[in-house]
């Protein structure tokens, strides 16, 4: 027997709005400094808003036993392998028990009505909030008082070199969560026709040009192909006006600009994984002790560098070896797959995370835990076709054989 929750949908909503807005706006530092009690919070705030969606719509049983507790077990094992030879830390396990909840809850069953609002409204103050931080000293003040993050210094930097990086702090994950936005907004108007999203897409893109970061220009690229592809007139008529209108004063500057993006320090992969790369010492230990993890300890040696945030792929290898590097990308693949109504959407949302771990340990950041199931709620609300669509559907006599609109059921 099942119950309807079509009358519940306010609730649905309301978990929809906590993702979302706690994803985004939780603060990580208070007066300009890194906060110990805020780093420790922000994990607990996620568990229960994760085990509260869990709650309302279920938890996956095969990915329990095929994945989440594997994880658990496997990095447990690995810690207790290496628990002599380093100190154990609690946060890797806290976060690690988190990835494993989030794959395991059965976030498409959460059913929601139109969510294109709250998405301009947040949309809309990510550009606000990206334009006042570069320009009102009041505003960066605020941003850096509580969404500095990884290292005190960082944010103001961030601000100085005219990087609207948000309350990401950083210009990498930065990059991947702007780019995300941009596709929300782009898929959005795709599905609806409404030119707001349309703009608000274009001004993301905007954004992400301006974080002058390697991973935010390769998903602008990404961007601008996929706007070329769908507007392909409109493009070649303006690509052709930017060749002729564009001064060449303007296009040497931006020339300079992109290459000195490329030839910067602290940019890209080679100063990543290059010989004398921040990620040179995790990449001997791994060549040297390629079955010898390290699992939830600590060692100084290998992570003051910054190699714990700077590849998903050689963090999990480093702490499970290729078994975990296996269980969570095939966790986060099944997590899409079994979660998010269109395929494409699945495809393009793994791909995207994929890339975006080669330079940042994205699904581990602390933000990802709610912002990933918020955005894949979001886009499961979305119509299921588009109007020409919808009119060769209605005209087909032949039932509809696409995933179910039906709205949250529990036993």
């Amino acid at each position: 027997m099942t119950r309807s929750y079509n009358s519940k949908f306010p609730f649905n909503r309301g978990l929809f709005v906590l993702f979302l807005l706690v994803g985004l706006y939780f603060p990580t530092s208070s007066g300009e400094s890194i906060s110990p009690s805020l780093y420790v919070a922000a994990p607990v705030v996620s568990a229960m808003l994760l085990t509260a969606l869990g709650l309302r719509v279920g938890v996956d049983e095969q990915i329990i036993l095929w994945i989440s507790a594997p994880i658990v077990m496997w990095l447990a094992f690995c810690t207790l392998l290496s628990s002599n030879l380093y100190e154990i830390a609690l946060m890797p396990i806290a976060v690690f028990c988190l990835l494993a909840l989030l794959f395991s809850v059965r976030v498409g069953k959460l059913r929601c009505g139109n969510l294109t609002p709250l998405l301009a409204v947040v949309s809309i103050a990510n550009v606000c909030m990206g334009i006042s931080m570069l320009t009102f000293d009041t505003v960066a003040g605020f941003m850096v008082a509580h969404y500095n993050n990884f290292y005190d210094e960082l944010l103001p930097s961030m601000i100085t070199a005219y990087k609207p990086v948000l309350t990401f702090a950083t210009h990498s994950v930065a990059g991947t969560f702007i780019y995300l936005f941009f596709w929300l907004n782009f898929r959005t108007y795709q599905k609806t026709g409404k030119r707001l999203h349309l703009a608000l897409a274009l001004l993301h893109l905007a954004m992400c040009i301006a974080l002058m970061s390697v991973t935010s220009f390769a998903f602008a690229v990404l961007a601008i192909v996929e706007l070329v592809w769908n507007f392909q007139w409109i493009s070649a008529l303006s690509a052709v006006a930017a060749y002729f209108l564009v001064s060449v004063s303007l296009k040497e500057t931006i020339g300079d600009a992109f290459l000195e993006l490329w030839l910067q320090k602290g940019t890209g992969l080679g100063p990543r994984y290059g010989a004398t790369g921040n990620l040179a010492g995790v990449i001997s230990y791994i060549y040297h002790h390629p079955f010898l993890p390290i699992g939830a300890t600590y060692s100084a040696d290998l992570f003051d560098s910054g190699a714990q945030t700077d590849s998903g792929p050689l963090a999990y290898f480093l702490r499970g070896s290729f078994v975990l590097v296996l269980l969570i990308y095939g966790g986060l693949f099944l997590l899409l797959r079994r979660n998010l109504r269109d395929r494409r959407d699945c495809y393009r949302l793994f791909f995207v995370i994929l890339a975006a771990e080669v330079g940042f340990t994205t699904l581990t950041y602390i933000r990802s835990f709610l912002l990933l199931p918020a955005f894949m709620i979001y886009l499961n609300s979305l119509p299921a076709a588009s109007s020409a669509q919808a009119a060769r559907i209605e005209s087909d006599p032949k039932p509809s054989q696409n995933w179910p609109l039906t709205e949250c059921v529990s036993p």
